[in-house]
């Protein structure tokens, strides 16, 4: 019996583990600006020790990378509400990011990862940089075109505005950050 809850509990914080972690360069920088939101400076800190966790201090949330698809992640809020993110990468150095959020949809039960990211919401476009990067130089940073909005394997809901993704896209591997040096449960 002790045996049978031992590997229930080592299995689940392997599998809690390995659902999703947000970019190597975000938990390497660690402290990021919301540039393109005048007056709301939103302060964003990523952290090594919980690579599946971001923190917004001014607000004190904590917001969960629940789950992820190629460039697409869902985010969880306050236990209930989800958003799909697909993040952008514009600089490889991580100094500036460009990400699409959908905004936070309450769901009275767990959604698949399609169903958030399928959700009938409109996408907005957030410009971040690093801390101590210039805002006004972000600010003229091109921002990519969303390219595909649909992660792969999700079914199409609007075929005039959806665009399936085919599994090549960009993606950044956040396994084995080289400024991080993970060192997974130490309990």
């Amino acid at each position: 019996m002790l045996m049978n809850v031992l590997i229930l509990i080592i299995t689940f914080v392997f599998a809690v583990e390995s659902l999703c972690f947000f970019p190597c360069n975000r938990l390497e920088v660690g402290i990021y600006y919301k540039v393109n939101n005048p007056g709301k400076n939103r302060i964003s800190q990523f952290n090594c020790k919980h690579p599946s966790l971001v923190f917004t201090p001014e607000r004190g949330e904590t917001r969960e990378c629940f789950e992820q698809n190629g460039p697409f992640r869902v985010q969880r809020f306050q236990g209930n509400k989800f958003r799909c993110v697909k993040n952008m990468a514009i600089d490889p150095s991580g100094t500036m990011s460009v990400t699409y959020t959908k905004p936070f949809r309450t769901y009275y039960k767990t959604p698949t990862l399609c169903e958030v990211c399928g959700a009938p919401d409109r996408w907005s476009v957030a410009i971040f940089a690093a801390q101590g990067f210039s805002r006004h130089r972000a600010l003229r940073v091109k921002v990519p075109p969303i390219g595909c909005n649909v992660p792969k394997d999700c079914h199409i809901t609007n075929p005039y505005t959806d665009v399936p993704c085919n599994g090549c896209e960009p993606k950044d591997e956040d396994l084995c950050c080289r400024g991080c040096q993970i060192q997974r449960n130490q309990y």
